[in-house]
């Protein structure tokens, strides 16, 4: 989702994705957007969303050991390894969008990192006609949203960062992914002349539902993992049952609410749905978030009417999350399916 704008996931969804939806800057939409992925709608001294003490979510943690658990607050702290989830709304990156969820992750000292795993699921037009899949990082100091207007009603946040400055990457040395289709490993170096920012993408599948995708780091400004590779387990693939799409296009009505409904949630991922326009370009959108197993939700006009007479993509999928907070860098590495098409608001 990158090119489109998931922050649409990881500034994924697209960074979602190359040719999908993607996220912005530090922002995340990925698609959840590229930024990185969506988090807790709670927020943190360092201006992004963070989290407390206590079980695991979508929001950045604190503290170490090995957790795997779900929260229904709107924020709450990962104990370090395992799969979160959050039914508060969410904040996103890159996205689509970055992730990807996308949605993304802040700290109150140092900076953040934004991984995210990203599959296209469908052969909407989003997805280039075919399945495709893509990973998205960026490691960045300060803040992640920095020079974002965020607007948030209910579980939906509009995000409006057309005139965000583009954080200063930093380097986490070379990454590695395991699991899925990746064998015995992908070695990922920065992308040259940005070092905060690692990228790969194929045709096809990389991952599917329930397997463990996993990352490491040799090290950099950003230093190795403390507790080992982060690992995050992929969601399964959620189905858009409303509003459907006719002839491959999403026509969205903005001055009235958007009941949305799917099927195949299963916990403990998010339901995202994220949006984008094309005046505003690529890095302004809207990103809703819903425990997944709920099977519906509302986007409220407030957030729709920021699109009304503009043309952009509609994106949906299914996240899951891990957080650790790490050397003073607030980590977040997520996996999405999703899927979507191009959205008419009016």
């Amino acid at each position: 989702m990158k090119d489109v704008g998931f922050a649409l996931v990881a500034c994924a969804a697209a960074a979602l994705l190359s040719g999908a939806v993607g996220g912005c800057g530090g922002a995340t939409a990925p698609l959840v957007g590229d930024g990185g992925t969506g988090s807790s709608n709670s927020s943190s001294s360092g201006g992004g969303s963070s989290s407390s003490s206590g079980g695991v979510s979508s929001s950045s943690g604190s503290g170490g050991g090995i957790s795997s658990s779900s929260s229904s607050g709107s924020g709450s702290g990962s104990g370090g390894f395992g799969s979160s989830s959050s039914s508060g709304s969410g904040s996103g990156s890159g996205g689509f969008g970055s992730s990807s969820g996308g949605s993304s992750s802040s700290s109150s000292g140092g900076g953040y990192g934004n991984l995210t795993f990203e599959q296209c699921t469908g052969t909407s037009s989003l997805c280039g006609g075919a399945s495709m899949s893509e990973f998205y990082g960026q490691f960045a100091e300060g803040p992640s949203n920095q020079g974002c207007t965020v607007e948030t009603s209910g579980a939906c946040s509009y995000y409006a960062c057309a005139n965000a400055p583009t954080p200063a990457g930093i380097s986490a040395g070379t990454l590695t992914l395991y699991g899925g289709s990746f064998g015995t490993g992908v070695s990922l170096p920065p992308e040259a002349g940005n070092p905060g920012q690692y990228t790969y993408s194929t045709a096809g599948a990389s991952f599917s539902e329930g397997q463990v995708l996993t990352v490491s780091s040799t090290g950099g400004i950003v230093p190795a993992f403390a507790f080992g590779p982060l690992m995050v387990s992929a969601p399964y693939v959620a189905t858009l049952t409303s509003p459907a799409a006719t002839g491959g296009v999403y026509t969205i009505t903005t001055s009235a609410d958007l009941a949305v409904a799917w099927t195949g949630g299963v916990a403990p991922a998010q339901m995202i749905v994220e949006g984008t326009g094309t005046d505003a370009g690529a890095n302004s959108y809207f990103l809703c978030q819903w425990d997944a197993t709920l099977g519906s939700g509302t986007v409220p006009a407030q957030v729709l009417t920021q699109l009304a007479g503009q043309t952009g993509f509609l994106v949906y999928g299914q996240l899951t999350t891990t957080n650790l907070q790490d050397d003073g860098y607030a980590i977040s590495l997520a996996a999405l399916q999703y899927n979507g098409g191009t959205a008419d608001y009016h």
